[in-house]
């Protein structure tokens, strides 16, 4: 049987707010987990944060670290021509959360909570280093940053933590590697350009010696 949307929608205008949940609720069971975190993700993210303390945010990612380094979401299975796109459950899983808290950590440095959001971003481009490094973090034929998606650009969002408390030299010491993935790919990210919308002189004059002496590509 075919059914048609806008018959289907007309029908739950009609019934009541508790039958309606039941649908929602065998809805849920019928679902996988991608699916059920694209239909309710960002309302249960919203409510997450909500009730959550910006220091628990923290202690969330730390955790969520210790289980990709111990390998909690590499699945492997034997790679063949039928397969080879196949990504496992855990992998997208990972993706989902990467992005997650780095959008949650964004939101950090929207509040001003600068050090607390650099501690996060720092655990989770650690993981980001681990993955690119190919280690047992995750697993698929191909897999990369572009997986990652995000509704901030947690790019930015760490560069202007970092240039609102760090000193030169350690602004210079975490930018850097950023400089030198973005000249790696492209220049996808732009990350020079952002990083001269939210230095300070001071700062970008630093950068700007490294880039020289190190011969980083940035156009």
């Amino acid at each position: 049987m075919e059914i048609k949307e806008e018959k289907l929608f007309s029908l739950l205008d009609k019934i009541k707010k508790d039958e309606l949940i039941e649908y929602l609720k065998m809805s849920f069971y019928e679902m996988d987990d991608v699916q059920r975190r694209g239909v309710f993700g960002e309302m249960y993210g919203d409510k997450l944060r909500k009730d959550r303390k910006p220091v628990d945010l923290y202690s969330e990612i730390e955790n969520f670290h210790k289980k990709s380094v111990k390998g909690d979401y590499f699945a492997p299975f034997m790679i063949n021509s039928k397969n080879f796109m196949d990504v496992p459950p855990e992998t997208d899983e990972w993706f989902s959360e990467v992005s997650y808290y780095l959008d949650e950590s964004s939101r950090l440095v929207e509040k001003e909570k600068y050090d607390l959001a650099i501690n996060c971003f720092d655990l989770l481009f650690d993981l980001i280093d681990h993955m690119e490094n190919g280690e047992d973090i995750i697993f698929a034929d191909e897999y990369g940053t572009w997986m990652i998606v995000c509704k901030f650009s947690y790019t930015e969002s760490y560069i202007k933590s970092l240039a609102k408390v760090k000193d030169p030299e350690t602004y210079v010491e975490k930018v850097i590697p950023l400089l030198r993935r973005d000249s790696q790919e492209s220049l996808s990210d732009k990350i020079y350009d952002k990083i001269k919308k939210n230095s300070t002189k001071e700062q970008l004059i630093r950068v700007e010696q490294e880039i020289k002496t190190r011969e980083i590509r940035i156009k």
